[in-house]
């Protein structure tokens, strides 16, 4: 080799680096191309257009269906809304992707008023420009496979596999349903992908660093991952990624075999800390700015900030609400974090807990969710001094208005928390200085105490700490009303309360007489802080159980989808799951690459190369690069505590088809194309041996049999990714997997439900389920069959079955009238107990009104039963001559009948009661009243010397005619009562016989219910039968052809040849 091939190249700068491998010219191998992967332009331009073609397609298939809201649309399209109407909102996702949202919809004409109110509503309706909606991500979908396609390219790779990459990609089912709905996860992906493009790029420029190319890429991948931040927080997982690979890279720079002096080094360093912190933290502020611009209406979202910035919105309902605070003054305090009122009674702390341990037997401060005249405090100044305004850092007591005590908390352990102080109150002008506290404004440069607009601290002068509640409720003995205690940690940010109401003063009437305020200033830094730790800490709390959540173990195995939305009327779906094919044979592609990495280390420790080096070091950076994403967007979900989803793994499965396509060209593929660097023609040599890729008709094969079966399984779960309708049957066999809890395919629990239904006598139900689900019968079958609907399997093919007319009949109304009078009655019965323990207390003053109400609500339930008993009897009015007819009105009868009973006796039992208190209370009256006749024959001898000839005083016959007429007013009471009950026990005795009458019928139904019972019970027992079979073949295949694939790679890696240098 001639001494002119060995030169060290220039570095453009000028710097010389040095290399520490033979190097030798790519420019007789490859003429003019200064890359192997820009070899046959036009078969990956042919390949890359025919892959966005069919992209578009699979992603655009039908957007118009459904036409209804799906999933999360519900927020996103929300939130875009929101924007158009300029009205402020909270979300834990940065603004980004919601102002794309909006953008596109302010271009097609959508005014925001419709707010996306539940799944399923209609778009059509409200019309909202929803196609055009979803075409914004399904579009950025498209120009994810061609980003998918370019990434391979770049980094490589042969023709076939960057065609299987994309391909695994376009025909996953997961990205398809996720990326062609009002969602977030394809601005996501789509900036995701364009960060690693743009930094693949970005290091094939390596060898002319500081060119013109060099910074477009460098600023570029930046800009790239500060729009992937801006989208969602997840984010920040390929920030970790460029962050790692810089690292590495500039580790690499700064070994002194590279010839790169120190100052030199810090060029490299300042350019990267430029790129990728300065300019991306600019960019993220930016949006964030545009956020703050365009929401400058108050709106649903102003609960979420601190009253400052709420000040900062045109037409906050604080501002009119607002006023300042004096000494004095009696108002509400309401906890921030919980909305509980800080409230007293004259209850008492036990003077023992459950677990042992002495409280001070102190009123009780609690905290409440309803303010009442117990939640009232007074605020007054630790000093004598004039009605002045509260402010910031004053030493205040707080007066509990309607027991007359100052608030207090001292070294006593609350009834919950041992650590924390127990909360109390004392009474006035004692223990003075324990009932000093220090308010302490959130905002520091806030100084005068407003209602509402001020978030404050209560922390206690002698102990320091601070008043806090949580939502812990207190035993019986505190009215289950929430614990208020002292928490020692004084600056926690759960400590904040602000106040509600001034007693007597009308905010609405003494803010209309005053000037409209000027909407405040906030420095935009200031604001972006704020917001900023309220989306990370709510973001947190997402911890509410959700039926469709699912762990990060389970999201590789697909082991649970998520249902985003269904309609029953024609039984259509939309179930998010991947393609069962592509994810599992993505694990195994992890599992390749790992098993590679293994072995190359313990056979290298042995002194053993079994890879060439240019293919290691391919496999090291390429491969190594796409599987540090991939867990990157994977394993962190593991530490986080919130509700998670199976579309949080979408990022990683997308990095996962990039390493796939790396391990099938490892594994199928001899050799590598290399150099893959970009450089310059007059450059002679680069660092890595110059190989080209041997690719066989293996390779072909190969990809051609997994994109196959990719489309296959894709074209098999199609129906669950947009959203075709499904009998029963396809719905079962569609659950490949028991954890996917798919709508409408559950016949096992329906056919059971029946069988309850009719072990229970109550047919109604049934019937109304027939009655919905079919406008008329639809044949019947001497037995039940897997050709059969569950419904059509459960009517026997006789002549019980009741032909249904397209009209429901008559009685069907009377049944729900029935319903409803026996609602109305059993809340009179619940009214009319209220008012006889009323009536049952002692007391002197005349209670005739009371007991004119208790005959009046008797008399109506009276009536109310005769009035039920007259309808029932009308259900068989106007029944059609047929004895299925005859024999389901004669059932409902029944039903009804024995409903009525049991609200009967339990009013029958409640009268009974009330008679014999009544009772007891005139038995007592009367003793009471010998008592006092014995009394007055004693006396008599006092009164015959005063004067013989009196008889009885005038107070004593007062009282007596008064006896006589209550006596008489119970008397009456008594008769009407029973007059009642003798009412009720001919309606029972009517009901009775009833009852009685359909006996036989009723043996006779139990006696086809027992047999219908086991029928029905032998059919779910073969129904478990055949799904059993069924699902145990199906996986056993599918777990067949996964043993095989990855046996055929392993034999492959085996048996593949070294090649030679």
């Amino acid at each position: 080799m001639s001494s002119k091939l060995r030169q060290r190249r220039a570095e453009s700068d000028g710097m010389t680096e040095k290399h520490s491998q033979v190097d030798y010219d790519d420019s007789k191998k490859y003429g003019k191309d200064s890359v192997p992967s820009q070899r046959n332009p036009n078969g990956h331009r042919l390949a890359l257009g025919f892959l966005c073609v069919v992209a578009t397609i699979v992603t655009f298939y039908k957007i118009w269906n459904p036409d209804e809201v799906v999933f999360d649309e519900v927020h996103f399209g929300k939130f875009a809304g929101y924007y158009l109407r300029r009205t402020y909102y909270f979300d834990v996702h940065p603004p980004l992707a919601k102002l794309m949202i909006a953008g596109a919809g302010y271009l097609l004409g959508f005014d925001g008023q419709y707010d996306f109110a539940n799944i399923g509503d209609n778009y059509l309706d409200h019309n909202v420009p929803y196609i055009g909606l979803r075409a914004l991500p399904a579009t950025l979908n498209v120009l994810c496979v061609a980003l998918i396609y370019l990434i391979m390219k770049e980094s490589g790779y042969t023709l076939a596999i960057c065609v299987l990459s994309t391909a695994m990609y376009v025909f996953d089912n997961a990205m398809v349903t996720q990326n062609r709905l009002i969602l977030l996860d394809s601005m996501l992906l789509i900036y995701m992908l364009a960060t690693m493009y743009t930094y693949i790029r970005f290091r094939k420029l390596r060898h002319e660093s500081f060119s013109v190319a060099w910074w477009f890429w460098l600023l570029a991948t930046g800009v790239c991952m500060a729009l992937t931040v801006s989208v969602k927080m997840v984010g920040l997982f390929l920030v970790a990624l460029i962050g790692l690979s810089v690292i590495y890279d500039l580790w690499g720079l700064l070994d002194i075999n590279r010839g790169l002096s120190m100052d030199q080094f810090m060029k490299h360093f300042y350019a990267r800390a430029f790129s990728f912190i300065v300019v991306p933290i600019g960019i993220y502020l930016f949006w964030f700015y545009v956020h703050f611009a365009i929401l400058n209406e108050s709106g649903p979202g102003d609960s979420f900030m601190t009253s400052r910035f709420q000040d900062t919105l045109k037409n906050s309902p604080l501002k009119m609400s607002a006023l300042e605070i004096h000494y004095g003054d009696e108002i509400t305090l309401k906890h921030k974090d919980t909305n509980a009122y800080l409230h007293s009674h004259d209850l008492h702390y036990p003077l023992r807990y459950e677990d042992g341990r002495v409280s001070s037997k102190g009123q009780q401060v609690t905290g409440v969710m309803e303010p009442d005249d117990n939640c009232y405090w007074r605020i007054k100044p630790n000093k004598e001094s004039s009605d002045g305004l509260v402010k910031n850092g004053d030493l205040i007591q707080l007066e509990h208005v309607i027991t007359g005590t100052n608030l207090l908390t001292h070294d006593v352990a609350s009834p919950w928390m041992p650590t924390n102080e127990e909360v109390t109150t004392v009474p006035l002008d004692t223990r003075h200085e324990e009932t000093l506290f220090q308010i302490i404004f959130e905002d520091d440069d806030q100084n005068v105490f407003e209602t509402h607009m001020t978030s404050f601290r209560l922390v206690h002068q002698d102990t320091k700490v601070a008043i806090w509640t949580h939502n812990k409720k207190l035993p019986e003995w505190g009215l289950e009303q929430l614990e208020v205690n002292g928490n020692k940690n004084a600056i926690d940010k759960t400590n904040y309360w602000s106040a509600q109401e001034i007693r007597g003063k009308n905010a609405t009437e003494i803010n209309a007489n005053r000037s409209v305020k000027e909407v405040r200033s906030m420095p935009f830094i200031s604001k972006f802080l704020e917001l900023q730790g309220r989306m990370i800490s709510h973001n947190a709390g997402l911890t509410k159980p959700h039926p469709y959540q699912s762990t990060p173990i389970t999201w590789p195995f697909m082991i649970r989808g998520v249902s985003y939305w269904s309609k029953e009327s024609t039984r259509s779906q939309i179930y998010l799951t991947g393609n069962l094919f592509g994810w599992y044979l993505s694990v195994g592609g992890i599992a390749v690459f790992a098993g590679i990495m293994l072995a190359d280390v313990l056979a290298r420790r042995r002194g053993i190369e079994p890879i060439e080096e240019p293919v290691r070091h391919r496999v090291l950076q390429s491969a190594g690069f796409f599987f540090i994403a991939w867990a990157l967007h994977y394993f962190p979900f593991f530490l986080m505590g919130r509700s998670l989803f199976l579309h949080h793994y979408l990022p990683a499965a997308t990095v996962n088809y990039l390493l796939l396509g790396a391990m099938y060209q490892f594994i199928f593929v001899d050799g590598i194309d290399s150099p893959v660097s970009f450089l310059s023609l007059k450059s002679k040599t680069t660092r890595q041996t110059s190989m080209k890729a041997e690719v066989s008709y293996k390779v072909y094969i190969a990809v051609g049999i997994t994109i196959v079966c990719q489309i296959a399984m894709f074209v098999f779960l199609a129906p669950l990714t947009y959203g075709t309708p499904l009998t029963l049957e396809e719905v079962q066999s569609h659950q490949l997997l028991s954890g996917w809890k798919l709508q409408y395919g559950k016949l096992k629990q329906i056919l059971l439900f029946h069988c309850l239904e009719m072990a229970t006598r109550s047919r109604t139900l049934l019937f109304l389920q027939y009655r919905n689900s079919y406008a008329r019968t639809q044949g019947s079958a001497p037995h039940f069959s897997a050709g059969l609907s569950e419904t059509e399997g459960l009517i026997e093919s006789s002549n019980n079955v009741i032909e249904m007319s397209v009209l429901p009949p008559k009685w069907v109304d009377i049944v729900d009238e029935v319903d409803e009078a026996l609602d109305v009655v059993k809340d009179k019965i619940t009214k009319l107990e209220t008012m006889h323990r009323k009536h049952l207390l002692p007391g002197f003053d005349d209670r005739t009104s009371d007991e004119a109400a208790i005959d009046n609500l008797t008399s109506e339930i009276t009536d109310e039963f005769y009035r039920i008993k007259r309808d029932i009897q009308r259900i068989r009015v106007g029944v059609n001559d047929s004895d299925q007819d005859d024999m389901l009105a004669r059932n409902i009868q029944t039903s009804l009948a024995t409903k009525v009973q049991d609200v009967s006796s339990s009013f029958r039992k409640q009268q009974s009661s009330y008679l014999q208190k009544m009772q007891g209370q005139e038995n007592r009256k009367a003793d009471i009243l010998g008592m006092e006749t014995v009394l007055s024959n004693e006396a008599a001898e006092f009164l015959l010397d005063e004067d013989a000839q009196v008889g009885f005083t005038e107070s004593q016959l007062a009282v007596m005619e008064s006896n006589d007429v209550s006596i008489d007013q119970r008397e009456r009471e008594v008769n009407q009562i029973a007059k009642s009950i003798h009412q009720l026990a001919e309606i029972f005795r009517d009901l009775q016989s009833l009852v009685i009458d359909q006996g036989s019928l009723l043996d006779r139904i139990d006696f086809n219910i027992e047999q219908t019972n086991v029928q029905v019970r032998e059919a779910v027992v073969q129904l478990d039968k055949g799904s059993h079979y069924q699902n145990k073949t199906r996986k056993r295949k599918i777990m067949l052809l996964l043993i095989l694939i990855i046996m055929l790679l392993i034999v492959i890696l085996i048996v593949k040849p070294k090649k030679s240098r």
